[in-house]
């Protein structure tokens, strides 16, 4: 298979008129309906008043009334403690129960610095020599749990703590990150209460990535002891966070109400919480037309923005100022056998073969933005992606310096650094990637987009669609034997050709690179300096990376990262995802407090963005 789809030939037909174009079948038609609905005209001024612009509307802000959200799917079960899967986390826990700690919002017009502040805890401390992690836990009525049984709310205390944490260490995939006695590499040794307030974690190494482990949506939650054998966990709620469960009916709905005793007060705003389930995307659409959805439901799929706004002119349009941190799709290489891999020249070349402007066109439909009156930036990525704030080093700055070169488009110099590595005429390689369609519409696309950039580069690709357990095992897990839960992963058997893969969220910067680019982690893809033993890493890299986990000053931190993306991006270990962009949502005008607050990257919207909503019965669709 050596062809590639419609997203490269679009781009190729229109490369000389890419800025001038509207990309995407409808767009051309959909962009002037919404200039139409929106006044027409294309002065800065006006682009500007298309978008909405956050305020604080708290002070104004009224209890009541129900907010009207929605799921694609249902909830596997409600075992916070057990579970990190998506599901449980993203419908249950996230509304539920608390952390410890959690990361920092970032409020209008700043955004999240990834930086840590209490939630269950109202202190934390880290000793000079970083091995002891001291929490003061918060007490009294703002910690009760739900007033139903067997709970009947009570306050919190450290039972509840140290049954969570042992259940986690013991049972939840994400507890292998977090526990020394379950992983040699994790951090905490043991857990100690010596009173009813404090809260002693004793660390085997000086390791800054506990904070952020604790404060991540996907680890540790509280629970009350209750659940071990009082009530089911993944079946009956009991909770102190923001939500509690009213009524859940498996398929249909949930129902959740306010925690009236929850630890930030007069938050949450709303009486009621609605989340029906809708798995179909049309439906969704046309609930939200009709105004039984207030929340967004078109950021996932960018060609219906323009469409809807147009089509429900009172809506507001909207266009977060995070950045999504994903690294999908990137390209990753194979070292086995005789692989042109081995040669850092050759994978550079890879590299510069990218075209960043094409890929922001054909992924992102950025033209129909533009033409439109919209500004869709697209934000070149190195090997930590802008989505991670200032971990992100931009390549299109003179601090990057000149290892920046290999992230930017250049053909020629692509085609001399292949001849120098003895590759003229190019060559012919394998590239393989899921074809299961479990990572989504926006992966699928850019297998097509990255094939094409490489054909046009001179490289004969024949493109090897594998399901998903065989290349999760085969590829994705192809350099790190064994670790796969989801088939026989064997030993690690490494391959020759290129993949594209789609990288598993992580809770910080720090954690992505021990996850997937030390040799002791989980994710482990395979590199190496020199051509031999893949499965070994890289030195230097492994020591920088080590070095990164023991820095707990966050601004030292990030000096390092910088440094880090620099050789990454000189060794070219693999190409990240091109550009990321901003997606443009539309919501209800009625939710109001909307992008006041903004949260961390992968982490809970419900506590760190959305706590500071409430209902406007004035605006739409309430009111004309």
């Amino acid at each position: 298979m050596t062809t590639t789809g419609s997203y490269w030939d679009r781009f190729s037909r229109n490369r000389l008129t890419r800025r001038k174009v509207v990309a995407l079948a409808g767009g051309s038609a959909a962009a002037a309906a919404f200039l139409a609905a929106c006044g027409g005209g294309s002065k800065e001024s006006e682009k500007e008043s298309l978008v909405f612009t956050p305020a604080d509307t708290s002070s104004a802000g009224k209890s009541g009334g129900s907010l009207l959200h929605y799921a694609t799917t249902d909830i596997e079960h409600f075992d916070a403690v057990a579970a990190n899967t998506a599901s449980t986390v993203n419908l249950g826990s996230v509304f539920a129960y608390n952390r410890l700690l959690k990361f920092k919002s970032g409020f209008y017009p700043n955004v999240p610095d990834g930086s840590s502040e209490p939630e269950m805890a109202r202190s934390y401390e880290v000793a000079p020599d970083g091995l002891t992690l001291t929490m003061k836990l918060r007490r009294g009525p703002a910690t009760k749990w739900d007033d139903r049984p067997p709970t009947n709310g009570r306050e919190m205390d450290q039972d509840d703590i140290l049954f969570s944490y042992n259940k986690f260490a013991r049972v939840n995939p994400s507890g292998a990150n977090v526990d020394n006695n379950r992983n040699p590499a994790a951090p905490v040794k043991s857990v100690e209460t010596p009173d009813r307030e404090t809260l002693v974690f004793k660390l085997a190494k000086p390791d800054a990535t506990i904070i952020g482990l604790f404060s991540a949506t996907d680890h540790l939650y509280i629970m009350p002891k209750e659940s071990e054998s009082a009530f089911d966990p993944q079946k009956v709620v009991r909770g102190n966070g923001p939500w509690l469960l009213d009524d859940y009916q498996p398929s249909l709905r949930f129902v959740w109400k306010r925690n009236p005793n929850y630890y930030m007060s007069n938050r949450p705003f709303p009486d009621k919480l609605e989340v029906p389930i809708i798995t179909e995307a049309a439906q969704r659409l046309a609930q939200f037309r009709a105004g039984n959805i207030l929340t967004d439901v078109v950021s996932g799929a960018q060609e219906e923005v323009l469409r809807m706004k147009a089509d429900v002119p009172k809506t507001i349009l909207y266009q977060p100022r995070t950045l999504n941190p994903s690294l999908s799709p990137s390209v990753w290489f194979g070292y086995e056998g005789n692989s042109p891999y081995k040669d850092v020249r050759v994978r550079q070349a890879f590299s510069m073969m990218v075209d960043r402007d094409a890929f922001h066109l054909a992924m992102h439909n950025s033209d129909a933005f533009e033409a439109a009156g919209l500004e869709s930036p697209g934000y070149v990525n190195s090997a930590i992606t802008a989505g991670w704030g200032p971990y992100w080093l931009d390549p299109t700055t003179a601090e990057f310096g000149p290892d920046a070169k290999y992230l930017k488009f250049d053909l020629a110099e692509a085609k001399k650094l292949l001849a120098a590595a003895g590759f003229a005429n190019g060559f012919e390689t394998t590239l393989t990637f899921n074809v299961q369609g479990n990572y989504g519409p926006y992966y699928t696309r850019g297998v097509e987009v990255y094939a094409g950039f490489f054909q046009a580069g001179g490289i004969k690709v024949n493109q090897q669609p594998l399901q998903y357990n065989q290349f999760l095992n085969e590829y994705y897990f192809g350099y790190r034997g064994g670790a796969s839960t989801r088939g026989s992963g064997g030993a690690a058997k490494g391959y020759s050709g290129i993949s594209v893969q789609a990288e598993r969220p992580y809770a910080t910067a720090v954690n992505l690179m021990l996850g997937s680019w030390h040799p002791g982690g989980s994710s482990f893809h395979g590199l190496t300096p020199d051509g031999n033993n893949p499965t070994e890493g890289d030195p230097k890299l492994t020591q920088m990376i080590e070095d990164i986990q023991k820095t707990f000053d966050q601004k030292q931190q990030i000096s390092k990262t910088h440094d880090l993306i620099r050789y990454m991006t000189r060794q070219a270990y693999f190409i990240p995802r091109a550009v990321t962009n901003k997606p443009f949502e539309v919501w209800w005008p009625a939710v109001s407090g909307l992008g006041w607050r903004e949260r961390w990257p992968n982490n809970a919207i419900w506590t760190e963005t959305a706590i500071d909503w409430w209902i406007d019965k004035s605006k739409p669709p309430f009111a004309a």
